[in-house]
């Protein structure tokens, strides 16, 4: 595993945020870290990315995640849950005692 570290400045993001974004874009990720540096003036946020490491089964993954390939989603015939039915006694007790008390 590799780390590459940023800094992006709190006064002026923009020249650092698009250089840490292309970063992103162009690498597979394991992990970020981030942490706020507060200085007044001077605050900033440090980041830590931990890479994956060319040829392995993580960087093979995430360049096929960056070609646009899609992970499948199993669906449901119409008017199907994924949830079990569950009993609900207290609905039953309750129209229980309506019943009695009418």
């Amino acid at each position: 595993m590799r780390y590459q570290f940023f800094t992006v400045r709190c006064a002026d993001p923009v020249p650092d945020s698009e250089r840490l974004n292309a970063f992103l874009a162009a690498h597979p990720i394991l992990s970020v870290d981030r942490e706020l540096i507060a200085d007044g003036e001077n605050s900033y946020w440090a980041f830590c990315i931990a890479l994956a490491e060319s040829g392995s089964a993580l960087d093979a993954a995430a360049s096929k995640a960056r070609r646009g390939s899609r992970p499948t989603v199993e669906t449901l015939p119409p008017g199907r849950s994924p949830l079990p039915r569950l009993p609900m006694p207290g609905r039953t007790r309750r129209a229980t005692r309506a019943d009695h008390a009418a």
